[in-house]
């Protein structure tokens, strides 16, 4: 298992990509134009009666048997030592993508403004499961988690984190709350 610095690497790491994919993947047209979701109600408004013995197209089967993505989750954040920079908001529904900090694995993130209140934000349309939660500050807007020595120089925060420097376990970050309060962490080297 990766040390929490080796950890903190990898987020600044594979930010970089992510926001490079952001930017490419704006480019293309979003694929909800192309590809109806699931469970959506133009699928299963069909007026006619199907025949005796006939059976409901596979589609409106399939529709009809997704899970509900009704669920949403409030993050919120305090501590945020300056007005400076952005905040990233990662949410994980995977042990390995958490404990690698892939990014690119994160089933949902944001990037806001940040601000020395407490910020509050929802996440909407989750599916029913359990979800670990990550934040760094980049307080500089350098688009990297900036470290000295392999300790982090901005701040950061884990769901489930005890202190400073406890690395939780999936298990322990991961939660079914609806609404999730981190305090930012910030090391004085």
């Amino acid at each position: 298992m990766p040390d929490y610095a080796q950890r903190i690497s990898a987020i600044a790491a594979t930010g970089v990509f992510l926001l490079g994919g952001g930017w490419l993947a704006s480019l293309a047209s979003p694929i909800s134009a192309v590809v109806a979701p699931y469970g959506n109600s133009e699928l299963r408004a069909s007026t006619e009666t199907p025949k005796s013995g006939a059976q409901a197209p596979a589609i409106l089967a399939k529709a009809e048997h997704q899970p509900s993505l009704q669920r949403s989750m409030t993050v919120r954040i305090s501590g945020v030592r300056s007005d400076s920079g952005s905040i990233y908001v990662f949410l994980y529904d995977n042990e390995e993508a958490f404990t690698r900090y892939d990014i690119e694995r994160a089933v949902d993130f944001r990037k806001i403004n940040a601000s020395s209140r407490t910020m509050v934000l929802k996440f909407r349309d989750l599916e029913q499961s359990a979800y670990a939660v990550s934040v760094f500050h980049d307080e500089n807007d350098n688009e990297e988690f900036d470290l000295s020595a392999g300790y982090p120089l901005e701040g950061y925060a884990t769901s489930g984190a005890r202190s400073a420097y406890h690395e939780p376990t999936f298990e322990e970050a991961s939660t079914r709350a609806e609404a999730v309060s981190l305090s930012m962490h910030y090391l004085d080297l």
